[in-house]
């Protein structure tokens, strides 16, 4: 549910500007919505839940399985970028967003046939064992448990407000969306603020705010494992699915700043991340916590004040 229902849900803001920034001729704040969403939700979010609840207890399938993806689907991201900037005409191809939108695909095939066999990384033997049951009373068990479920899900009826509402949500997205992408475009054009830098900054702040609440109040009420799949699912999302629908209508351009810094330090914090959590026992303690904050503010002084002044937009490669 973490990194299916819940990060696709919460991702949806990020997914919905970027792609209507994209369609507006704008399609450098997409890009930036993205890098800096994933980049706030592995520094910020996490940090701030870490802080705020005392600590975030994962485990080996939200390590292995979600949190490795992430940093698979970045390093395809970055790949197609260096090669888009690099050997192509400095954008993002139909194909690598075609590779992107199908690997996700795989990825929810993946989800799928685990959830057919949620057990399938435990032995019976272990949960016998967990769960103080003889073999017998274990099997028992299990078979009355799949009956209640079939019976539940054959007694279901179709309720025209489930589909209501989604219809409505929509709608109201759009509209966000849509307000939200003009607010910012204005912003940063009274201002003279790069778009890339409105994206990375202002629009994955706000746009991340789903993912923040449903990350804190779920590891407020002990649910790790979904609070930890929300984070790690919304940033593969945000990435295949993110910039590889938008990539698919218009050219996305790459900016160098985004292959000689961004990019790498959002691979390089979600590989930190994985790290630390295995390292640590799969839990991630109020100190972490306070050390992602203080990380994420680094890299915005840096992204925002240095970065800028070292004149790598004008920078021409292979010309």
């Amino acid at each position: 549910m973490g990194v299916t229902a819940s990060a696709i849900g919460t991702s949806l803001p990020e997914f919905g500007s970027a792609l209507v920034a994209s369609l507006q001729g704008e399609p450098e704040l997409g890009v930036g919505i993205v890098v800096g969403a994933n980049i706030w939700n592995v520094l910020g979010i996490l940090g701030l839940t870490s802080l705020i609840a005392g600590f975030i207890k994962s485990d080996e399938i939200s390590v292995n399985r979600d949190g490795f993806m992430a940093f698979i689907a970045g390093s395809i991201f970055f790949v197609f970028i260096i090669y888009g900037y690099f050997f192509s005409d400095k954008t993002i191809s139909f194909i690598a967003s075609f590779v992107m939108i199908l690997t996700y695909i795989y990825y929810l095939k993946i989800l799928i046939k685990n959830e057919k066999n949620p057990n399938s990384n435990r032995t019976n033997n272990d949960l016998i064992k967990s769960e103080n049951k003889t073999p017998i009373e274990y099997d028992e068990e299990l078979k009355t448990n799949n009956l209640h479920i079939n019976n539940e899900n054959v007694s279901k009826k179709l309720n025209l407000r489930n589909l209501f509402f989604p219809i409505i949500y929509i709608i109201g997205l759009s509209i966000g969306c849509k307000a939200l992408v003009w607010s910012v475009e204005n912003f940063g054009e009274y201002f003279n603020i790069p778009e890339i830098i409105m994206g990375l900054f202002v629009l994955s702040l706000f746009t991340t705010i789903p993912e923040l609440f449903v990350t804190l109040s779920s590891t407020i009420k002990g649910l790790h494992d979904f609070s930890l799949g929300t984070v790690f699912g919304s940033c593969v999302f945000n990435i295949l699915v993110g910039i590889g629908i938008p990539a698919l209508f218009v050219k996305v351009p790459i900016e160098f700043e985004s292959i000689i810094f961004d990019l790498p330090v959002m691979i390089g914090i979600i590989a930190f991340v994985l790290l630390l959590i295995k390292s640590n026992g799969l839990k991630l303690t109020r100190s972490w916590g306070i050390l992602f904050l203080l990380i994420y503010l680094i890299y915005a002084v840096v992204r925002i004040t240095i970065i800028p002044t070292l004149g790598f937009h004008d920078t021409q490669f292979f010309s």
